[in-house]
Formats: C-alpha cells, structure tokens, sequence
C-alpha cells in the first residue's frame, strides 16, 4: 500500500512538472510569436520610411532650387543595395561603348525613381516580408497618373535597400536581369 502511494505521489509530482513546463513552454512560444510579430511591423515600418524618404528625396533632385545650387543626392547610392550599385557602375561601364547612349536608359534615375518626371508621391506602399522581401506602391505622378512599382529589398548593415525593381512591364524580367543580359552584350572582351 505505501508503495502505491509512493507510485501515486511520483505521478502527481510528474503530471504537475510536466504541465508547469509546458504552461511555460506556452508562454516562451507566445512570447517569441509576439517578438517575431513586433520585428515584422518594424521592419515594415522601416520599409515604408526609407522608401519615402527615396522618392522625397527624388522629388528634391527634380525641383530646381531657388538659389541655383543643384541638390548633392546619390539616390542609387543611398538607396539601392551595394550589389545593384555593382552592377549599375557594370552598366555605366558598357554605355561608354555605344554609340547611340539612348539605349543606356538605366543610368536615368528620373526613370525609375520618377516615372514621368517631375514631382511624385508614392502611396498604398504593401511591405511582404516573404524571401525575398518586397514592397509595392503606386507612384504618383503630377496629373494623377498612377503607376504600380515593386522592388525587392535587403538588408545591408541594418538598413533595408532597394536590390531590384520588379516591374513586370518591359520586357517580363526584373531591372537588374535587364541589365545583367545589357552588360553581358555590350561589355567588350
């Protein structure tokens, strides 16, 4: 008889460990949840600040100053991870051999920051956190015309930058396959 009370006491005991533990085990996955949730929303919210911080930017290149002075902003540079910017040097490289500098439509950063040219806003910005993560918002330009944009961005020294833009229009690929196969052509060997 002790020795089943024994038995029933060491099961007691067990039972309650294991619910203390998994009660707490519950509370470290709820507790990660909400971490996890909390970094996606600031992260999200990073997005939205640099990508308006970009086109607020653009829009200061595309006004010209009261005083004359032109505004000192390398929008690539400050913006656009350090792999784009590679790759935009690759191509800025590839222009100087051509003749006809019309097909170097990728140095133009009124093209891709400003669509049409002139002020813009950006608006309805939609951050996806899936991999890769992407963004896409609806430039606005001065007439009302509205343009649909995605970029893929990453994360380089803690700061979210645009790796590619994603507009499907062209030619169906992205900016940067664009301008892999336009180095890839006009690179002399």
């Amino acid at each position: 008889m002790k020795r089943n009370m024994f038995l029933i006491a060491i099961a007691m005991t067990a039972c309650v460990m294991v619910s203390c533990a998994s009660k707490d085990a519950n509370k470290e996955v709820k507790a990660e949840t909400e971490n996890v949730a909390a970094d996606q929303d600031q992260t999200k919210k990073d997005i939205v600040e640099m990508l308006t911080k970009a086109y607020d930017d653009a829009n200061v290149l595309a006004t010209p100053s009261e005083d004359g002075m032109e505004a000192n902003i390398d929008l690539f540079g400050q913006y656009c991870s350090a792999s784009f910017n590679e790759l935009l040097r690759k191509v800025r490289v590839a222009c100087g051999n051509l003749d006809n500098q019309e097909e170097c439509f990728f140095t133009d950063e009124n093209m891709l920051w400003l669509g049409k040219g002139g002020k813009v806003k950006i608006e309805n910005i939609d951050v996806d956190m899936k991999d890769p993560v992407t963004a896409s918002y609806d430039v606005v330009n001065e007439d009302g015309s509205k343009m649909t944009t995605e970029v893929s961005l990453v994360n380089e020294n803690g700061a979210w930058k645009i790796n590619d833009w994603l507009q499907r229009g062209m030619d169906g690929v992205s900016l940067v396959e664009n301008m892999t196969e336009f180095v890839e052509k006009h690179t002399k060997k």
